[in-house]
Order: structure tokens, then C-alpha cells, then sequence
């Protein structure tokens, strides 16, 4: 819930193989549940991760980009307000957010500092 009170929700769905060669059940559920939060993330947040790690080349040695300040700030102001009121952890924005980036230490720090008081009791 941002400052105005609209709520924004995202689902996604992830179909499972029945098998796949080199998994087993546990590691498939998991690779299509992290996939689906993954893309619900992204809807939710409005960010098209163009840099998918299934067109990554494994042999080369990758980074994240480190988050801008104007990056960060402009996604602190969007959607910031949805830790502050509790209804989503820090820890989650963070994940999302690093998933796309790499997230200097204070910016991680403004993140936790969204979070309620009594959201680590």
C-alpha cells in the first residue's frame, strides 16, 4: 500500500516438468517456484529483466551492475512505502532489487531502515 492507499498484488504460476535430467523433485520444484516469484517480482515492480540468467553465457565472467542512485531512489519512491506499512519485508525488496543489481551497503541499509519497528519482533 503506497502513500495514496492503492494496493498492488502479483501472482504467478510456474508449470513443473515431471522430470528433468540432472534434478531431482525437490530441485524442479524449486527452480519453478524461484521462477515464478521471480516474474511476479518483476510484474509487481514494473522491471523487465532483459539480462534473464537463462541467456547468460556461464563460460564468461559476469556482474551485476551496481544500482544507481538515481536507480535506487527512483525505486525507493515508487515502492518503498509497501515496506514501511509492513506489507512487504526489506529483505524481499532487497532480493528483487539484487537479483537486477548490485546494492551498495547503504543502500541496503536505507532498505532495513523502511521496515517498522516492531517488524523484527
Amino acid at each position: 500500500t503506497n502513500e495514496s492507499g492503492d494496493t498492488s498484488s502479483a501472482t504467478a504460476f510456474a508449470r513443473e516438468a515431471l522430470s528433468k535430467k540432472g534434478m531431482d523433485e525437490s530441485q524442479i520444484t524449486g527452480a519453478a517456484s524461484s521462477y515464478a516469484r521471480k516474474y511476479a517480482l518483476g510484474g509487481l515492480f514494473a522491471i523487465d529483466n532483459n539480462d534473464d540468467a537463462d541467456k547468460l553465457n556461464n563460460n564468461k565472467e559476469y556482474s551485476l551492475p551496481v544500482m544507481s542512485d538515481n536507480d535506487f531512489n527512483a525505486a525507493l519512491k515508487q515502492y518503498g512505502g509497501s515496506v514501511s506499512s509492513g506489507e512487504k519485508k526489506g529483505e524481499d525488496f532487497i532480493a528483487w532489487l539484487s537479483a537486477q543489481y548490485t546494492l551498495t551497503n547503504e543502500q541496503e541499509q536505507a532498505i532495513k531502515q523502511l521496515e517498522p519497528a516492531n517488524a523484527s519482533a
